[in-house]
């Protein structure tokens, strides 16, 4: 046994014992590889904040794009690794009807995603936009957390469907989004300037 996994042993048998106190005691026992244990521990004590993004964290946010679309092999034109707005965000999003929240953990962002009305499109639609994670944030409930604020702000704009476009090598994020009720189209919509996305989707909102 290493010393790692003996830390994680006795911490867990902390975790056991004391509960919310031991999960405390054991976020800060065991070295965080990136923080997948922390975000865990944060997520059984409520302690995920999901915000509206803020100027100051545009630099943040567009760098976890980018590094999460290089993670995928996705950094290539047609994505928005390249677009203009992904660098400001924060601006971005002050459109009317449109929000973007980012999920904070410790005080660190570790993820995103955005309501934006569907662009040149005549129906009621909104588009979710921008979703990422940090590697070691996915899977843990923050992707769902997202999820919920932003249609529940789509369906308080009056917004009818919820329209997204993403690629086949985010298949987590896609089981996300069938989980939550999306289906596939045979043809994207609007005209997002996103050509290199193979997969659309849409959601009734009523």
């Amino acid at each position: 046994m290493t010393v790692n996994d003996y830390a994680k042993a006795v911490g867990h048998a902390i975790l056991s014992v004391w509960g919310r106190v031991g999960s405390l005691i054991l976020a800060n026992f065991i070295p965080r590889p990136a923080g997948s244990l922390l975000i865990c521990r944060l997520i059984m004590t409520g302690n995920i904040t999901i915000r509206t993004i803020r100027p100051e964290d545009d630099a943040t946010i567009a760098r976890l794009i980018r590094e999460t679309l290089t993670e995928f092999g996705l950094n290539r034109p047609g994505t928005v690794f390249t677009d203009k707005a992904t660098d400001e965000l924060s601006a971005h999003f002050r459109v009317l009807d449109s929000i973007y929240y980012v999920a904070v953990a410790d005080g660190r962002i570790i993820g995103g995603a955005g309501i934006y009305p569907l662009e040149n499109c005549e129906e009621n639609i909104c588009e979710l936009q921008k979703m990422y994670l940090l590697p070691w944030a996915r899977g843990k409930g923050v992707g769902k957390l997202l999820m919920e604020n932003c249609l529940a702000f789509a369906r308080d704009m009056g917004f009818e469907k919820c329209y997204l476009e993403t690629m086949p090598e985010l298949r987590k994020a896609i089981g996300l989004y069938e989980r939550f009720g999306f289906r596939y189209l045979k043809t994207p919509m609007g005209n997002t300037g996103h050509f290199s996305c193979g997969v659309w989707m849409i959601k009734e909102l009523n």
